[in-house]
């Protein structure tokens, strides 16, 4: 009989502990691994849906064979996104670090281990793994505009604005999805994500883009909103005091309105393939997109500001908005391509006029007197009698 792991100084009888079940191995392994929410509920979901019937089962009891056919019978599984295979191969990554905890943790009276083996070693021996493709699809720069341009007609504007926030910063939608106000600094234009919620741990702090800076002021500023949730769900006349759901049913939508197939999370692959082009360092590539820089010394000892990232967000962001069909004006917002001359010809035509006013009626006409146009100026030293 195993000891109790949590009385090794108490007498033989009460350091007896049950048999180490897969429910038992995984709560003890909850406890003491430092995971997130996210991933607890995620680890709890893929046992529950892969092996339901093994919760109460003795590590030691589940065999080889139970391994391979269980792995195969997951693998070949239809689902709504095709065959089971990445889901088998998930599965049993989790179930093979849980018998490996198992057999570190756990030793009877003897100091024995109480695990005695990993089953799940199993399906390297016979190669029996799935082989997986990364996927590589990204939103190309030709269909961009057909894509922008649908997402800026969907009507949940808190949809359309995490979107658009994901499509220019590259940021991981699970950690994009649940952005707090206290964690934007609207006044110097920064986003800060804490080590907390982000994949690797580290926290992650990005400058804005112009586009993005301006569009979550408008947010910040609404009367309705949230006062917690950058991106809350619910519709524009039924909040729900929440953020948006993880799990959108927008991208059918989109994808009827523009005819692009795509999924949230090719929106950081191509922000990451646009960033490569725009910017020549891949060290600043992997510290906007939050990689971590692994074995690479020297990454290890650069140390980037965010005002350093700063021109290189905005080059990435003026490019996907150029591929998009569109230019970030500040005075204005976003505008379409076409429209960018008209517009900027205003407001410079505004700017002048503007500055002319502040001069005095003498000045106004010896600068009038220089100019083939003399019916402006005429117009501008009107306005000061």
């Amino acid at each position: 009989m195993p000891k109790n792991p949590d009385k090794p100084l108490a007498p033989k009888a009460a350091r007896l502990m049950p048999q180490p079940t897969l429910r038992l191995v995984y709560a003890d392994y909850r406890k003491f691994r430092k995971m997130k929410v996210s991933t607890i509920e995620k680890y709890e979901s893929v046992i529950d849906l892969c092996f339901p019937d093994w919760w109460e089962r003795n590590l030691n009891t589940i065999s080889k064979d139970e391994i391979l056919e269980r792995h195969l019978s997951i693998s070949t599984k239809n689902g709504p996104r095709g065959v089971g295979s990445t889901q088998a191969n998930y599965a049993f990554r989790i179930l093979r670090a849980l018998f490996k905890y198992a057999q570190g943790r756990y030793e009877d009276v003897n100091l024995e281990p109480v695990v005695r083996r990993n089953p799940v070693n199993v399906l390297s021996s016979t190669r029996a793994w799935n082989k997986s493709k990364r996927r590589t699809r990204i939103i190309s720069k030709g269909k961009m505009k057909h894509w922008f341009r649908a997402l800026q007609e969907y009507p949940n504007d808190s949809i359309r604005d995490y979107l658009t926030f994901i499509f220019l910063t590259g940021c991981r939608r699970t950690e994009s999805v649940i952005l707090q106000w206290s964690w934007v600094d609207l006044e110097h234009g920064i986003v800060s994500f804490p080590g907390t919620i982000t994949k690797n741990g580290n926290d992650l702090v990005l400058p804005l883009c112009g586009y993005l800076w301006h569009l979550l002021k408008e947010r910040r500023t609404r009367n309705d909103a949230d006062p917690l949730w950058v991106f809350p769900g619910g519709t524009a006349t039924q909040k729900t005091g929440k953020h948006l759901s993880n799990q959108l049913k927008c991208c059918d939508k989109i994808f009827q309105k523009s005819g692009v197939d795509w999924s949230v999370h090719d929106l950081r692959r191509t922000y990451a393939t646009v960033a490569l082009k725009c910017v020549s360092s891949d060290i600043i590539v992997k510290r906007l997109i939050n990689h971590s820089t692994g074995n690479d010394v020297t990454a290890g000892y650069v140390c980037l500001d965010p005002e350093d990232l700063r021109p290189h967000v905005d080059k990435i962001a003026a490019t996907i908005l150029e591929y998009s069909g569109y230019r970030f004006i500040p005075q204005v917002g976003l505008v379409k391509l076409e429209n960018v001359q008209q517009v900027e010809a205003t407001i410079q035509e505004g700017a002048l006029i503007n500055a002319l006013k502040k001069l005095d009626p003498k000045t106004l006409k010896e600068i009038a007197r220089t100019f083939d146009r003399p019916q402006t100026m005429r117009l501008v030293v009107g306005s000061h009698t």
